[in-house]
């Protein structure tokens, strides 16, 4: 079988980018490889109509929102382009398309055999997902710091926020037994304990900066 490691990674490419951005014009050298990454990471974004049209296909994580909004965080070093805007109004459509009625976000590894947002089973959300898909999201709009989007978003994050804030147990974790982690896609999955209980703590922190400036 193709090993994983033979092939361009969404998140690692994400988070390559998003890095690259901050020092990208030191050398010569550096701006040629954010350019170039940049541009693949526009290229893989799903643009066709239909149920994925504005993802990015994850790898490491599951799968399609936390890919996508990964993806949404690194394009927030390019905002000066009228296609990484485009893109980037594409992929928090996509997301939001699929927050739950809890406030909250849920993505089966089902969603690798077939190739659509698949929820966990039962009616509640996961904390740990939630958590680092609106970090992501919330890392977007630290960095873009637009009023009008924003204020559009602001509903929808706090929905999530709430639903971070009514899961929490007393201890102060949450104890989301949901995969998060893919060792190979559709076949082993991995949890992370720790990062189960740091997402949501995560989010909940972005979102007091972002909105609460505290």
């Amino acid at each position: 079988p193709k090993l994983v490691l033979s092939e361009s990674i969404i998140e690692h490419t994400a988070r390559i980018v998003f890095c690259l951005g901050k020092f990208r014009d030191r050398e010569p050298r550096f701006q040629a490889a954010y350019q170039r990454a940049l541009a693949w990471l526009l290229k893989k974004q799903i643009t066709k109509s239909g149920e994925l049209k504005g993802a990015w296909a994850g790898t490491w994580f599951v799968d399609y929102l936390f890919g996508s909004s990964m993806v949404l965080s690194a394009l927030s070093t390019a905002q000066d382009k009228p296609q990484v805007k485009q893109a980037c109004q594409l992929a928090l459509d996509f997301i939001f398309k699929y927050q739950r009625a809890d406030g909250g976000f849920s993505e089966s590894p089902e969603s690798f055999v077939q190739k659509k947002v698949i929820a966990l089973p039962g009616k509640m959300s996961s904390p740990a997902q939630t958590g680092l898909i609106v970090s992501q999201i919330l890392t977007f709009f630290k960095v873009v710091k637009d009023p009008e989007m924003l204020a559009r978003y602001r509903e929808k994050i706090e929905n999530a926020i709430s639903f971070l804030m009514s899961t929490q147990t007393e201890a102060g974790v949450w104890n989301d037994p949901s995969w998060t982690g893919v060792t190979f896609p559709g076949i082993e999955y991995l949890y992370y304990p720790y990062l189960q209980d740091a997402a949501p703590f995560h989010a909940m922190a972005l979102y007091r900066r972002v909105y609460l400036r505290r």
